[in-house]
């Protein structure tokens, strides 16, 4: 079974904090933002609002565009999720409807 990578983005209420990350399992790290589960700095922030993420075929292009949009101004950033999210809606909902083995 290969493998798909997520480079996602999530933030706070005020959209002023981010948190740029990759990893296989991104229902389950949402969810563990969400609720709190493990205790490491996107809990104490209070990042936990998916606003953005990006399915993608192998862990080299995942971990070169984390880098591109760690990279980023901020103002470029705001395009990014502007693009495709424009509301900046909680992206969650949507992400909790596909399975961890996709």
């Amino acid at each position: 079974m290969k493998d798909h990578y997520y480079v996602y983005v999530m933030t706070d209420r005020t959209h002023s904090n981010f948190l740029v990350d990759t990893t296989t399992h991104l229902a389950h790290d949402v969810y563990e933002a969400k609720k709190r589960v493990v205790d490491h700095g996107v809990h104490h922030n209070d990042l936990h609002y998916l606003v953005h993420y990006e399915k993608v075929e192998d862990i080299d292009s995942a971990s070169q565009r984390e880098r591109v949009i760690r990279e980023q101004l901020r103002h470029l950033i705001y395009e990014v999720i502007n693009r495709n999210n424009p509301e900046w809606k909680d992206l969650s909902d949507e992400i909790d409807s596909f399975s961890e083995h996709q």
